[in-house]
């Protein structure tokens, strides 16, 4: 492997382990912080219907506060296992580290092959796949990227990896919603011309 190839790898392996240990970290925050926010949001909620009773949009409300509660629930699944998460990030951060040494005595060197650095590689990426917790809980993919892409230090990945917007930096999830709503207005659209067009040339009355 020459020194490019080598380099790459590294990057490519610094981005999955380090975007690993923000999944973590996204889990342990969801599992801390969430079910306290939905409370106080519920609590919010209740009082602001006690206060208007009568309005029109209470059934969504309801809806609502039952789809929160039902996700807490699950939230609370994990809370005995939210420490692991938080110490497992920590340990991936370290690895991650590693990894960024190793690009960078890569980088600086002369050498033509890189044996030695090889197989450190192939030990932290070994401690990494032992490391990791693959049960991760429901939207922590796309906290991850927040945590990722707006507060980490990803130049010396970026530098091999070359990250895009729109193809990295925004979550799969906003894809999906956005192509979902794409299709809904194209079909608006089309329902519209061909109501347009049959109501022009139909008679109506008899």
């Amino acid at each position: 492997m020459n020194k490019d190839e080598l380099l790459k790898l590294i990057a490519t392996s610094g981005y999955n382990v380090y975007f690993g240990a923000k999944k973590h970290f996204a889990t342990y925050d969801i599992i801390e912080k969430l079910p306290r926010a939905i409370a106080l949001l519920g609590l919010l909620i209740g009082i602001w219907q006690l206060w208007k009773p009568d309005v029109s949009y209470s059934q969504l409300i309801s809806f609502l506060l039952i789809v929160s509660s039902v996700y807490s629930y699950t939230i609370t699944q994990y809370d005995g296992e939210k420490e692991n998460y938080d110490r497992v990030g920590q340990e991936l951060t370290q690895i991650h580290n590693q990894l960024h040494r190793l690009y960078l005595n890569v980088k600086s060197s002369n050498a033509s092959v890189f044996p030695d650095q090889e197989a450190e590689l192939e030990g932290l990426m070994a401690s990494y796949y032992r490391t990791a917790i693959s049960k991760q809980i429901l939207f922590s993919n796309t906290v991850a990227h927040f945590k990722f892409f707006g507060e980490a230090q990803i130049a010396w990945m970026d530098e091999q990896l070359n990250f895009t917007f729109w193809k990295d930096k925004v979550p799969k999830v906003y894809h999906l919603i956005l192509w979902i709503l794409v299709a809904i207005v194209v079909i608006f659209i089309l329902a519209y011309c061909v109501y347009s067009i049959w109501a022009r040339y139909t008679p109506f009355g008899g």
